[in-house]
């Protein structure tokens, strides 16, 4: 009887212990599979990742947190792909394409961008994030404080014989977008062309008034301009200095130097050079025709004396 009580439970003992080696290895075949999935799916985890980080640092450094954009993110992806299908590790591609290139390609409007490349053999987004901190230029440019908007691309495979994961992280400040404006406001821009082109003429060396006239026939007062319609006999810089003096408290002379620092100057002096000639004949026509009267005055009264 007590056999057969210790040969059962040596059968249970048998039986439980197969029991348990059936579910180790049914349990091994289930996990391998959720292994390799999680593996596989790796790609699709570790941009969130990444981007968790670098807010979670950016924040620790006063640096505005930065979001997701789709249009980043595929631009990211094209990248990291590009990487992968030809074999190169660069900001630059074989052809000399900046990243830029890759904004453009989506549409993706921008003001400044930046770039954080990494190569990972088997590593971990904490792993991928740290590398770019310890490195002096990727900090920099993952903690700039402009930057609002991130995208993440990864591609996974064999690089030079190598299983590795590109990463690719690019930061930007967005182009601000430009609301749709009602027509009336829309004339803005329109008026604010011709607004640049007339500034041309006033900066033009030819012209730099120092008082200010409107035309050559003109007044200017101390509160108003008037404009006269009729045409003056004078000449034109010399009328100017005449209605400066009339309406004016200033000596001639101030105005005078006031009106010569322009081209009036060369005028009225040229005026003033003629005059003086002009005045010159004259007087030595009126010396001449007088020496002549007196000289035949004289010679008049001879006559009458010898007679």
């Amino acid at each position: 009887m007590i056999k057969i009580k210790t040969l059962l439970s040596i059968f249970c003992v048998l039986a439980i212990v197969l029991v348990g080696i059936f579910f180790v290895f049914r349990n091994a075949s289930i996990i391998e599979p959720v292994i390799n999935e999680q593996s596989t799916s790796l790609a699709s985890v570790l941009p969130s990742v990444i981007i968790a980080l670098t807010n979670t640092d950016r924040v620790k450094n006063g640096s505005p947190l930065l979001l997701e954009n789709p249009l980043l993110t595929k631009a990211a992806q094209m990248k990291a792909d590009d990487m992968l299908a030809r074999q190169y590790y660069s900001h630059t591609t074989p052809e000399g394409h900046t990243p830029l290139y890759f904004l453009d390609a989506v549409g993706y409007k921008y003001l400044n961008a930046g770039e954080n490349l990494d190569l990972t053999y088997e590593s971990t987004a904490d792993d991928v994030h740290t590398a770019w901190l310890n490195s002096p230029a990727h900090r920099a440019n993952l903690l700039l404080p402009q930057y609002t908007e991130i995208g993440v691309g990864v591609a996974e495979g064999e690089y030079r014989g190598e299983h590795v994961t590109f990463v690719v992280e690019i930061m930007t400040t967005p182009m601000p977008l430009v609301s749709t404006l009602p027509l009336c406001c829309e004339s803005v821009e329109v008026i604010k062309k011709p607004a640049v082109k007339t500034k041309a003429p006033v900066a033009s060396p030819q012209f730099i008034p120092v008082i200010p006239v409107s035309s050559p026939a003109s007044v200017q007062t101390s509160s108003e301009t008037f404009i006269s319609t009729t045409t003056s006999a004078l000449p034109p810089v010399l009328e100017t200095v005449l209605s400066q003096v009339a309406s004016s408290s200033l000596p001639l002379p101030t105005l005078i130097l006031s009106a010569s620092s322009t081209q009036s100057a060369v005028e009225l002096l040229e005026l003033f050079k003629n005059t003086k000639v002009s005045f010159i004949d004259s007087v030595r026509s009126f010396v001449s025709s007088l020496q002549r009267v007196t000289k035949e005055l004289v010679m008049r009264l001879g006559e009458s004396i010898s007679f």
